[in-house]
């Protein structure tokens, strides 16, 4: 009969894990159609739209941050345009108004 000494490892033997996680950083929330940030979209907001645009056009800053930008491109395209401006009087005047809800992707389609 034979015995053996089971004991834990080594100080050599010891492995240690590290885990480390990185949070990449989110862009903040907008409200689509929301320029002024109020929470709610409303006739201010397309004429927000409506300024950025004729500025822009006039070859002058437009006057929205980089996340009223977003918030104002309804229709995805990389500009804020008249488009833009119509459609948040549609989804305004359709949510609003005539009080038949509906949402972005009904309007630009």
């Amino acid at each position: 009969i034979t015995s053996e000494s089971v004991t834990g490892p080594t100080e050599s033997q010891t492995s240690e894990t590290t885990v480390t996680s990185e949070t990449t950083p989110t862009e903040p929330a907008y409200l689509l159609g929301d320029i002024n940030e109020n929470g709610e979209v409303n006739v201010e907001d397309a004429q927000l739209t409506l300024n950025a645009y004729v500025k822009g056009i006039a070859g002058k800053e437009n006057g929205l941050t980089e996340q009223q930008r977003k918030a104002a491109d309804i229709n995805g395209d990389g500009a804020v345009s008249v488009d833009d401006a119509q459609f948040i009087l549609i989804y305004y005047v359709k949510n609003t108004l005539s009080n038949s809800p509906t949402d972005w992707e009904a309007i630009i389609l």
